[in-house]
């Protein structure tokens, strides 16, 4: 089994899909489209139909799908998935360490850091971090600000180590495991949702 990445940062076996399973995006980026419940992924300028990836609406994403299955009796597993949600109220940016360059959003209220997927901010490339709840990023929209709070593991706020909780603002930097994070907030003077 050879574990690929897409760009949304979903992990898959290439070997038995030829895009993600989860939200029908390609290694090389490109989305996926259905009709007549097949897949059509545009590989340069040519197009190639497979049986995985999003479908219709582009809300319904089809998983389970086995492209090394020739027979007609596949069972495919259908989920709604529902865009829009809780707005972003700001990112974290990662100047250093393992993921260097991407980003993570923040929602309101409390958000989880660690390395497992189901993490609302997951740095799965960071062995140093713990998988469940390393810190979290809380977002107070009454009061319109935010606070890191220590949870599992250790971590720095601009050099200094984060004992319980503490507020942080614009440019401040996390540091936890070998990564270093850039706080960006959306939601800030003047503006909120």
């Amino acid at each position: 089994m050879a574990i690929a990445r897409c760009p949304k940062g979903h992990c898959y076996d290439d070997k038995r899909f030829k895009s993600c399973p989860y939200c029908g995006v390609s290694l090389s980026g490109n989305l996926m489209k259905s009709e007549d419940m097949k897949t059509v992924a545009l590989v340069g300028n040519d197009e190639k139909t497979v049986p995985l990836g999003m479908l219709g609406d582009e809300k319904t994403v089809a998983l389970g799908f086995d492209l090394n299955d020739d027979s007609d009796n596949v069972t495919v597993m259908f989920e709604e998935k529902k865009y829009g949600g809780a707005p972003v109220v700001g990112w974290l940016v990662c100047i250093e360490g393992p993921e260097k360059g991407r980003d993570y959003r923040l929602r309101p209220a409390k958000n989880f850091v660690g390395r497992s997927r189901t993490m609302d901010v997951s740095i799965f490339d960071d062995l140093e971090i713990t998988r469940d709840n390393h810190m979290s990023i809380i977002y107070d929209s009454k009061h319109n600000k935010f606070f890191a709070v220590k949870e599992n593991g250790s971590a720095d706020i601009n050099g200094k180590p984060l004992i319980g909780s503490e507020e942080i603002s614009d440019g401040d930097i996390l540091e936890l495991g070998k990564t270093k994070l850039a706080f960006v907030p959306y939601c800030r003077e003047g503006r909120t949702w």
